[in-house]
């Protein structure tokens, strides 16, 4: 009797640390999604990650350990953000609105498709996070300047920089996260994803421009709406060809296996040197658009991982998925995706790839099932979150930029859109992705 409920005690004071954790990292995703009182998000991360030192439940060192490890990820999210911020510094975004709106030549859903054709090229070399929070606001102005409802137009915008995350490595950072945390190489990457990557792009752009075909008008006034960069002419064909080099070197870098958070870095300050011998001088502010606050954000949502790793939190979850698919990649794939593709819009998709990641880690999987979770992990959190929302912090900033601008996009507007258009996206991308690894 007494071994009976000394094991009952054991069991009980093991279970709560692991709810505490859990708790506690539930609390940290709420709160950077609904920014209470405006707490931004990379605080509510690093107060979480403080509260768990705190409660002693990851140690200093392990959470350090844990932060270090994710150094190349760290290192392409300041590149990224730089490469964006000196291409939207040199006029390229608007640039890119005008060229849409001489091409859809006085038609309303001509342009769309061309905003939609934007949002491709962009999120595939600059990342989803450009689309959404570059292009969007300058294809906000465009619309609105042609009197014009911006809803259709908006919600390409972040529809199609999830869609088209998966074409490259760079197009969506939590790829990084997958690539690097499980040392996948890019020709694989390539092999398995692209044709999904794709499907994934083109059925996005058809169920959008089908879905919105009556809320876009047949004609719309034929006018240049959108200002010219206040930026010396001479600095844009420097930078924008700095980029295509920049562009080229990441496909490089992939293919050597070179880490691309080095890459990201060298390029920023390859347009940095192109934008200062445009002006005669260094920008006055050089690193201004570096999103800084997502290295804290990044940072505590590894270390509260790291809490769940160690209570063993993650291993319950995935493992329980994972096991489930046995030795058949084609399972593990399917698994990983839908649990990747559900978990990323109740917790947001960042923290939901580092959970997959540190689960498929510690499951000792087999090589192809390890991959194939690896690869479903991938399509899951890219196309995911184009179902709610709170799916991916990127849409989550779309919807605060465009509230500063006085539209107000409903959850159930976007979930009913979003019913629509990616379920049978995430089925069609998951089954050719599991095709192509056969």
């Amino acid at each position: 009797m007494s071994v009976a409920l000394g094991s009952t005690c054991g069991y009980r004071n093991a279970m709560l640390p692991a709810l505490v954790g859990t708790v506690l990292f539930l609390v940290v995703v709420a709160a950077t999604i609904g920014r209470p009182r405006g707490i931004p998000e990379w605080a509510s991360a690093l107060a979480g990650a403080a509260v768990a030192l705190a409660l002693g439940l990851v140690g200093v060192e392990e959470a350090v350990r844990a932060v270090a490890a994710d150094w190349n990820v760290l290192a392409f999210f300041v590149g990224m953000t730089g490469l964006a911020a000196v291409a939207e510094r040199s006029g390229f975004f608007g640039r890119a609105a005008e060229l849409a709106e001489r091409l859809a030549a006085g038609s309303g859903r001509r342009l769309l498709l061309a905003v939609l054709g934007l949002g491709v090229v962009i999120s595939a070399f600059l990342s989803n996070d450009a689309t959404a929070l570059i292009l969007t606001p300058v294809v906000y102005g465009l619309v609105v300047s042609l009197g014009i409802d911006a809803l259709p137009y908006v919600l390409a915008c972040t529809f199609i920089a999830d869609a088209a995350s998966l074409i490259l490595p760079v197009s969506n950072p939590v790829n990084l996260l997958v690539l690097d945390g499980l040392g996948l190489s890019l020709p694989r990457y390539m092999l398995a994803i692209e044709p999904a990557a794709l499907a994934a792009a083109g059925l996005t752009a058809a169920a959008l421009a089908l879905l919105f075909r009556r809320g876009v008008p047949a004609r719309i006034a034929s006018t240049t709406a959108l200002r010219r960069a206040e930026t010396p002419v001479a600095r844009t064909p420097r930078v924008w060809a700095g980029l295509a080099v920049v562009a080229l070197a990441f496909v490089a870098g992939g293919l050597l296996g070179a880490p691309l958070g080095i890459v990201a870095c060298a390029g920023f300050a390859f347009l940095l040197a192109l934008e200062a011998s445009a002006l005669g001088r260094l920008h006055r502010r050089p690193l201004d658009g570096v999103s800084w606050p997502i290295l804290g954000y990044v940072g505590g949502m590894v270390v509260l991982v790291a809490v769940l790793e160690r209570l063993g939190v993650v291993e319950r979850v995935v493992g329980s998925v994972l096991g489930w698919a046995g030795e058949s990649p084609a399972l593990a794939a399917i698994s990983s995706s839908v649990l990747a593709a559900a978990g990323s819009n109740l917790v947001n998709n960042v923290p939901m790839t580092l959970i997959m990641v540190s689960g498929i880690e510690g499951a000792h999987l087999s090589g192809p099932v390890r991959e194939a979770a690896a690869y479903g992990t991938i399509i899951g959190a890219d196309l995911g979150p184009n179902l709610t929302t709170v799916g991916s912090l990127a849409t989550v900033l779309w919807l605060l930029i465009l509230r500063e601008r006085g539209l107000e996009v409903r959850p159930a507007t976007y979930l009913r859109i979003g019913l629509l258009v990616t379920p049978p996206v995430l089925v069609v991308s998951t089954l050719l992705m599991v095709a192509m690894l056969r």
